[in-house]
């Protein structure tokens, strides 16, 4: 859902990464810009750099 943000948040992919903060969710997952508004990306950024 795109504007609401629900901690803890766990990476669905790897189910290791948790941010329990917004400042943990901004350091581990980071954020997208869309055309309604900005939401958390769901899978952190180690797997999302894993993945390319």
């Amino acid at each position: 859902m795109v504007g609401t943000i629900k901690l803890p948040h766990t990476c669905p992919h790897c189910k290791k990464t948790t941010a329990k903060t917004a400042v943990e969710l901004e350091e581990k997952f980071g954020y997208r810009t869309l055309p309604s508004g900005a939401t958390n990306q769901s899978w952190c950024r180690m797997c999302r750099s894993d993945n390319k």
